[in-house]
């Protein structure tokens, strides 16, 4: 067989079957690993995104709130039942409050 480059450390090396594509099972370990990272890793693009969209979500929220004071509407009530978030802002039909 003839001889290939390994893509990893770039060291020539004669493969043992026609498959094989590292030099050794250090190199293929290690661009696995790095493969794997990228692929589960998020970018900086993607992590500014979602910073800025959280952020973005978080003011409305707080604008939302601050109107409602304003307003003199009641307080928001937040209850998990389950597991699920509820927010409740009055009274309601058969309340008292």
């Amino acid at each position: 067989m003839s001889t290939r480059t390994c893509p990893e450390c770039g060291a020539e090396f004669a493969p043992y079957s026609g498959q094989q594509k590292y030099c050794s099972t250090t190199c293929r370990k290690r661009r696995n690993d790095r493969d794997r990272h990228c692929r589960i890793g998020l970018s900086d693009a993607e992590r500014r995104a979602r910073r800025e969209a959280r952020e973005a979500r978080a003011a409305r929220i707080a604008a939302r709130d601050a109107a409602y004071a304003r307003a003199a509407a009641p307080r928001t009530r937040v209850e998990v039942v389950g597991g699920v978030r509820i927010e409740r802002r009055g009274a309601g039909f058969g309340s008292l409050h």
